[in-house]
């Protein structure tokens, strides 16, 4: 994959993200791919539920996958009904079940948007007032996003599909060291885990690290 094939965008505010992830959405055409591990209809997410109900009104195909602990309560009945009525498709991954309670503490903290399989976003920030300075000022979260196009997007659309099933289902296309690396696959149950300590071992100089959960 040449620097031709495919474009990084990166961000480090949620606001010029979300801007970004919304003029993307209003020029959609076929088909809205979104999940989020932390979703809320407060100022910020209903900026996202008004251009995800008007899309789905069109006739553009439109999926919302929220985590079921991670969003906990920040979808009122009434935005949850209006996503209903206006056509968007929202699915909860891994809702509290007595036949398996033990998949609870599975969640996904994906944060994945893909529209038309010619873009994608993905990174750290959730969809909420707390990461965007214009809500809560200078105390708002601080997190990494990237915006991609090119060959990478079609195994993001691919990661999605899959959902549940990627241990077997899907591989990561390695190409020239840039590839995308879901958590699980069929060689690693913590796939990222074990790419994390490849580099470590062969690093010679520093490491350079941030996350949010040691």
């Amino acid at each position: 994959m040449n620097s031709a094939e495919r474009a990084f965008t990166l961000f480090v505010e949620g606001d010029a993200l979300y801007d970004a992830m919304l003029a993307d959405l209003s020029l959609a055409h076929s088909a809205i791919r979104l999940e989020s591990y932390i979703f809320a209809d407060d100022e910020i997410g209903s900026q996202f539920l008004d251009v995800l109900g008007r899309a789905a009104q069109s006739g553009i195909a439109t999926i919302l996958r929220l985590d079921a602990a991670g969003s906990w309560g920040g979808l009122r009945r009434s935005s949850r009904a209006k996503l209903a009525r206006d056509g968007v498709t929202l699915k909860w991954s891994l809702p509290w079940s007595w036949r398996r309670p033990w998949l609870f503490n599975r969640r996904n903290h994906r944060k994945l948007l893909i529209v038309d399989d010619q873009v994608a976003y993905l990174g750290g920030f959730n969809i909420h007032r707390n990461s965007s300075r214009r809500a809560v000022g200078d105390g708002r979260w601080r997190d990494t996003h990237v915006r991609i196009t090119g060959g990478l997007v079609r195994d993001a659309t691919a990661v999605f599909d899959c959902y549940l099933r990627l241990g077997r289902a899907w591989q990561p296309r390695v190409a020239h060291g840039i590839y995308l690396l879901p958590n699980r696959t069929a060689q690693c149950r913590h796939q990222l885990r074990c790419a994390f300590v490849d580099r470590f071992g062969a690093a010679r100089e520093r490491v350079w690290l941030t996350t949010p959960y040691f």
